[in-house]
Formats: C-alpha cells, sequence, structure tokens
C-alpha cells in the first residue's frame, strides 16, 4: 500500500492547469485520500500560490474563483485527507 505526501507546489496543478496537471489529477482522482497527507501550512500556500497566478494574469478571476471553491471542498473541508500540523520537534 503507497501512501502519498502532497507538496503545495504539486498540489497547486490540480487547481490551476500546467506542467503535471494530468499527473496530479490522475494522483486524486484514484488514490484513497486517507493515503494523502499533507502539512497544514500547505493549505495556506496553495492559496498564496493562487493568488500569485491571478495577480501575474495566470489565472483569470473566474479561474481564481472556481479554484478556491474546488480547493476547498476537496482538501480544506476533506475529513480524510490526513493534515499533518507542522511543529517544533526539538
Amino acid at each position: 500500500m503507497y501512501f502519498f505526501f502532497l507538496d503545495a507546489s504539486a498540489l497547486a496543478k490540480r487547481y490551476s492547469p500546467e506542467l503535471g496537471s494530468t499527473l496530479m489529477d490522475r494522483l486524486l482522482d484514484s488514490v484513497p485520500q486517507d493515503r494523502l497527507y499533507l502539512f497544514n501550512v500547505g493549505i495556506g500556500e496553495v492559496q498564496s500560490l493562487l493568488v500569485r497566478k491571478k495577480n501575474a494574469g495566470r489565472l483569470s478571476a473566474v479561474d481564481y474563483a472556481q479554484a478556491l471553491v474546488e480547493f476547498g471542498a476537496e482538501i480544506i473541508s476533506s475529513r480524510n485527507l490526513r493534515k499533518i500540523v507542522a511543529g517544533n520537534a526539538w
């Protein structure tokens, strides 16, 4: 059984088409969410990446709004995806 750690830059590809988006779509469509891990700070990082793409004109305002809705429904509100609290372990 495989488990996957989702990096914020890779996860953003799901919500803003670019090289690698097809692979992320395939992963997220085929792997059960309880086998996916994401640092909780990654949520903010994905949102920041989407804002930067919108501000740079690579993502329209409509596509940006849709991306936030989809990201919120699929990732932020998910009870099955494993969100890891990043903390100081020293």
